[in-house]
């Protein structure tokens, strides 16, 4: 029964306590019925909706992921053909730094990884897409214990009783093998950053695509390739 004006008005008196948390409930309101429209364009949320549509970077610098791919290139790539919790790891930090994946990216992955016309391809669904789409994938035959390809594929290999064909690509390691949430994929991430000296009080999972970029660049990658 409330009003638009009292609506705004208890808005902004949460933005007092927290700004977030003020966004949030102007969010949920939008969803109302009959409230959200008269809402969206309410002069008394103007200043404040300014406010929430400022970005600001998290990071000012991003740590060197270079010495963290060199000691997974350490380990031979028969060792991880036979430990999955080793080659879950490989799979996700390699995933996130070679091919900017965020933790959702990785929770829509598809076991379907192939080559067409040559190219080693993934079937993903990214952050802001509608439908799952056939993506090209890095592969370094050279080195496979960092690369994308190979690490899915021994992955699909391993985990072929498990999981669906056409399914999601990661899974659970102990019955009934249910496919691992964003969260779960993040918590990996942290796990062997903190493992690694990378404090995830400074560092978020998140941080990998900054990292990764940053790598890109190092090594000449253009810019417009690092963006895709």
């Amino acid at each position: 029964e409330a009003t638009s004006d009292q609506i705004a008005d208890a808005i902004v008196q949460i933005f007092q306590m927290s700004q977030s948390q003020a966004r949030n409930a102007y969010s949920a309101v939008l969803l109302l019925p009959g409230v959200g429209g008269q809402l969206r364009f309410h002069p008394l949320l103007k200043p404040y909706k300014s406010s929430w549509n400022i970005n600001t970077e998290k990071y000012g610098k991003f740590w060197d992921p270079l010495p963290v791919l060199r000691h997974l290139q350490a380990t031979p790539f028969s060792a991880l053909k036979n430990k999955i919790t080793l080659l879950l790891t490989h799979l996700i930090i390699c995933c996130r730094l070679l091919c900017l994946y965020r933790s959702n990216d990785l929770e829509n992955l598809k076991r379907e990884v192939s080559v067409l016309d040559k190219v080693p391809v993934i079937k993903i669904k990214r952050k802001g897409q509608r439908n799952f789409k056939w993506e090209r994938v890095v592969c370094i035959p050279s080195c496979p214990q960092i690369s994308p390809f190979h690490l899915m594929k021994a992955y699909v290999s391993l985990t072929r009783n498990q999981g669906k064909e056409g399914g999601p690509l990661l899974l659970s390691l102990s019955p009934p093998f249910k496919p691992i949430s964003s969260d779960t994929v993040g918590i990996i991430t942290k796990n062997f950053l903190e493992k690694f000296g990378i404090s995830s009080r400074i560092w978020g999972a998140h941080s990998t695509r900054g990292a990764g970029v940053g790598l890109m660049r190092k090594f000449g990658v253009p810019a417009e390739e690092v963006c895709e």
